[in-house]
């Protein structure tokens, strides 16, 4: 296949609802990625903020790559369940070499995508990439940055587990790899299908103070086994605070370093000086709440 990185196709898939409302940067996820990509598969939950109708607009420029799928998410199922549901069967449906997964807080810098694609040439053998993630909550962030394997090929044999936050593979995977293990002189230690990406993506999990309670609200909808109550005793706290750096070293220390258990032996601490930020997102660092930016439609006119 020859795509539009070349010799290999690259698909990219994304889940979206209600993303203007929470604060997601999602306009800026899409365009720091869509010209690698082939194809770009947008799974979105009937959104009622203006989101569906953004990406719309996006689609008006990049009809050729950007596939809308509509679906109700329903809230029966646990939200990491209907996640990984729904983005795999984007990943049934996508045609590339190669599924990158992305979340609409995710923006890549250009070395990034592009050196994550040359590895992708350079190691064929590799199965799934693991990549470094900054994880930022307003001018605090989590160090060490925290790895994700959410670059695979395609072949039919890696799926998205758990809550959808990385690839593994399916059992039919392991049975293949297990047998072209058996029929290589040195086993495991010769045969390689995994790697690690050297360049970081830049997570913005939450750098809109104006979106956040109405993240933590949308996401108590589908997370319902989730003890909240240490949430909610900080968010009525946060609807009296008016500074931005202020707002976010609060929700930094009362609740990301006291409630939040999975990111294990790391810590957050406040980011000194200026941020490593992309070009596409150095216009909303400081800002209260998201809005999307005409002029991000008048650039894609333009290319």
């Amino acid at each position: 296949m020859t795509g539009a990185t070349g010799n290999l196709k690259l698909s990219c898939i994304m889940l979206a609802r209600n993303l203007i409302s929470q604060g997601y940067p999602f306009v800026e996820a899409i365009l720091s990625v869509i010209e690698y990509c082939d194809e770009f598969i947008v799974c979105e939950g009937y959104s009622t903020d203006g989101t569906y109708q953004i990406l719309k607009r996006l689609e008006e420029h990049y009809n050729d790559k950007l596939i809308i799928k509509r679906t109700r998410w329903t809230t029966k199922s646990s939200m990491g369940e209907l996640f990984a549901r729904l983005l795999n069967e984007a990943i049934q449906e996508s045609s590339g070499d190669y599924i990158l997964k992305l979340d609409p807080d995710h923006v890549f810098d250009k070395s990034t995508i592009e050196t994550l694609l040359f590895l992708a040439k350079a190691k064929p053998q590799v199965d799934i990439f693991f990549i470094p993630y900054l994880y930022f909550v307003g001018d605090w962030i989590v160090k060490p940055e925290l790895w994700a394997p959410t670059f695979a090929r395609n072949t039919g044999d890696v799926f998205l587990g758990g809550d959808s936050s990385g690839f593994k593979f399916t059992f039919k995977g392991i049975a293949k790899l297990v047998l072209r293990n058996l029929r290589h002189p040195y086993g495991v230690l010769n045969s390689i299908h995994y790697a690690y990406v050297p360049v970081p993506v830049y997570h913005y999990y939450a750098i809109f103070p104006g979106n956040y309670i109405t993240r933590i609200e949308e996401h108590k909808k589908f997370y319902r086994n989730y003890d909240w109550s240490p949430y909610d005793k900080v968010l009525s706290k946060l609807k009296f605070v008016k500074d931005w750096s202020a707002f976010w070293e609060i929700v930094a220390k009362e609740i990301v370093d006291t409630t939040w258990s999975w990111y294990g032996n790391r810590k957050i601490e406040k980011y000194i000086g200026q941020p490593p930020l992309p070009e596409l997102i150095r216009p909303l660092w400081g800002k209260w709440t998201y809005v999307v930016r005409e002029e991000l439609f008048e650039s894609t006119h333009e290319n």
